[in-house]
């Protein structure tokens, strides 16, 4: 057998297909291979860009453009026009709280005529009254301290005012 002496021969690969150059996507994309010729900036823009903005970009265009085609192909059932003016029959004024609120009550209907400083709406108070409550219970309280201490400063006798007395005993006692 002649051919066992014979080494066989070292298969070589078979020549690798060139590689297409992949065509520059959107926003001046490089090929992967082209790349290693860019400068290391250019490189890291082009191959770290995110195509997630890019997608949104491209979806509100898209919408926008379907807006418009819509816009242009819609077709409007009813179109009313006309001219008109409002003449009030006295001065308007205009009624408003300042610190805001809910209306509790109305007090008059429309088209009637009201006096001068006539109640007009009830706004609810309980959004403005609690804090006013609070600040006057403190107010009444320093009050009373301020007469307990000038009392014991001048070493007079206690004399709480009768308003805090009526208004809150508890605090007149207290003091």
């Amino acid at each position: 057998m002649p051919n066992e002496d014979k080494k066989p021969e070292a298969q070589q690969p078979a020549p690798a297909a060139p590689q297409e150059a992949k065509p520059a996507g959107l926003f001046n994309r490089l090929p992967k291979d082209d790349v290693d010729f860019t400068t290391d900036i250019r490189s890291a823009i082009l191959v770290q860009t995110p195509s997630g903005g890019r997608s949104i970009v491209w979806m509100t265009l898209i919408l926008l453009v379907a807006a418009l085609v819509w816009a242009y192909f819609a077709e409007i059932e009813e179109i009313t026009r006309g001219d008109g003016k409002v003449i009030p029959s006295r001065q308007i004024q205009v009624v408003q709280n300042l610190e805001g609120g809910i209306v509790a009550e109305i007090l008059v209907n429309e088209g009637d005529v009201v006096e001068k400083d006539a109640l007009l709406l009830r706004i609810d108070d309980t959004r403005f009254s609690a804090p006013f409550r609070e600040s006057r219970v403190k107010y009444m309280a320093l009050k009373a301290k301020v007469a307990r201490l000038r009392a014991e400063s001048l070493g007079a006798i206690l004399e709480i005012e009768d308003d805090i007395k009526t208004e809150f005993p508890s605090i007149a006692q207290r003091e």
